[in-house]
């Protein structure tokens, strides 16, 4: 089944080229996809396609990376955040809408986020993880999330903060610890951020964006965020009436 990419943007826009770039990038290992830009020319016109700022990237025709509450707009983007990362572009592309709206409640859908996981490049035994530190400070191996939740000898405690303000679980599982399922999915790809849903599990941030958190928890809260808003995945707990 061919995917068409359409990119909407106001003429002159500064940030066509790369949107358009990350998006080749983004579906280079796939097939049957097509890109296409749209010039928007007025605020009706931006309000009839559904352009939430140039640019604007739909997928099917589907918008899968801004929230459905913000007005629509016939103006550039500004801001680090301008262009949905290339890894969020592949998510969204690899990934079936899952049947309800960013922000909205689960109720609605069949589909539940039981809870984020967090897999380290690292086993937990006393001899794998002795082995990771080594060969960590050798410079021959790293876990990106391990800088993200961890200092030099325990959890960092603005991880701590940063999970505790999450509406759902986050666990974390070394190599050794994980499922059957969990290894299946997650091999090959550690470290990385899955959600555990009731459709299977979703990759949420991949090892490339956990490394441009540069350490820092709160980096990772906001690429969760911005990735399971792409998947239309809702993170709040069902059970929550609020």
């Amino acid at each position: 089944m061919r995917t068409h990419i359409e990119i909407l943007a106001v003429a002159d826009c500064p940030h066509v080229e790369d949107a358009r770039q990350r998006c080749v990038d983004a579906s280079a290992s796939l097939a049957d996809v097509d890109i296409t830009t749209t010039v928007v020319t007025n605020e009706n016109h931006a309000q009839r396609l559904g352009m939430r700022g140039s640019p604007t990237i739909l997928i099917d025709g589907q918008n899968r990376f801004d929230d459905p509450a913000t007005a629509t707009s016939c103006s550039c983007r500004v801001g680090p955040d301008a262009i949905p990362t290339t890894t969020a572009i592949k998510t969204a592309l690899r990934t079936p809408r899952l049947g309800f709206s960013a922000g909205s409640e689960p109720g609605g859908s069949n589909v539940v986020v039981h809870r984020l996981v967090g897999v380290y490049h690292a086993s937990g035994t006393p001899w794998g993880e002795l082995s990771y530190w080594l060969k960590a400070r050798l410079g021959s191996t790293h876990c990106a999330l391990c800088d993200i939740t961890h200092g030099a000898v325990r959890e960092k405690a603005e991880w701590q903060t940063c999970r505790r303000q999450l509406a759902i679980p986050f666990d974390t599982v070394h190599l050794n610890e994980r499922d059957p399922q969990l290894a299946a999915f997650t091999d090959h790809h550690t470290p990385c951020v899955v959600a555990d849903t009731s459709a299977g599990f979703i990759m949420v941030a991949d090892r490339a964006e956990l490394a441009a958190c540069d350490g820092d928890p709160t980096g990772l809260i906001d690429t969760i965020a911005r990735n399971t808003t792409a998947l239309g995945l809702s993170l709040s707990n069902p059970a929550d009436p609020d």
